[in-house]
């Protein structure tokens, strides 16, 4: 909702999900947190924003590059399906 509201005014994004909503909230890869990644890519995809996607990942910071890879993996297995590539 709120990228649809700032439509012709996003020029990148950062994709982030968490695994629940609240100030207990932790970092969760993208695709199994509640932040519905593929409906924010689908929408960025539709707006023909341009820009870096980048991921932002802080929980387990320094250790967290596994989960880093699986948010990578979403995105480029979501770009592939739609055939973006």
């Amino acid at each position: 909702k709120a990228i649809k509201m700032l439509k012709g005014r996003v020029y990148g994004s950062h994709l982030k999900e968490l695994n629940k909503m609240g100030p207990d909230a932790v970092d969760a890869p993208c695709g199994r947190g509640n932040a519905l990644a593929m409906g924010v890519l689908e929408e960025l995809r539709r707006q023909k924003v341009q820009g870096a996607v980048s991921v932002e990942y802080e929980t387990d910071f320094g250790q967290n590059a596994p989960e880093v890879g699986q948010c990578i993996g979403f995105a480029r297995g979501w770009a592939q399906a739609k055939k973006y590539n």
